[in-house]
């Protein structure tokens, strides 16, 4: 799936509880992006990006630091928890949808750095696909409704400013026009 669908299906993880503070959204979203990592090697060339991506960011070891290294920052095992599903659920939606236009069918690596077994999915749709949009749409509208609710949205964890800014947009597009009628 597409970088900023792991964004949002992170923040939704992240954001499931009330009053967690902008240190443990942002860390649990990031551990939901971070996988993507692992395809930096684009920097370097396309045959590191092929390489590389889908390896080290996409396996469960690293699922397993995720969780102890978010355990030692905030000694919460909620947390923990929490950055470990939203990392594990970007392996499962690339696993499920982040198959080429050309037709080519990303393996992932979930046993990485013991097996370089690949485990395929033969049924992974397009990342380009109405799935992945639909995905994608679906998550953002869910977002920007419980930021209209909550008053805050995943740009409060860069700037609580502009965050206040884009609430009170989604606040007229949802309840401006019922408080209207």
């Amino acid at each position: 799936m597409h970088i900023q669908t792991h964004f949002l299906l992170s923040w939704l993880i992240a954001d499931s509880k009330n009053n967690r503070t902008n240190q443990e959204l942002f860390c649990i979203t990031f551990c939901g992006v971070a996988p993507d990592l692992d395809g930096l090697g684009i920097l370097q060339s396309v045959e590191a990006y092929h390489h590389w991506h889908h390896t080290f960011g996409h396996s469960f070891l690293t699922a397993f630091f995720v969780f102890m290294l978010s355990y030692f920052l905030f000694r919460k095992v909620e947390l923990a928890a929490l950055c470990t599903i939203s990392f594990v659920g970007h392996l499962i939606c690339d696993y499920l949808g982040s198959a080429g236009s050309d037709g080519y069918i990303w393996p992932i690596y979930f046993l990485w750095p013991f097996s370089k077994e690949a485990f395929i999915n033969p049924y992974q749709w397009p990342l380009m696909s109405s799935t992945n949009l639909l995905v994608t749409v679906i998550s953002l509208f869910i977002v920007i409704k419980r930021a209209s609710k909550k008053n805050y949205s995943p740009i409060r964890m860069f700037s609580r400013k502009i965050d206040v800014q884009v609430v009170a947009v989604f606040k007229r597009w949802f309840f401006e026009k019922s408080e209207n009628q």
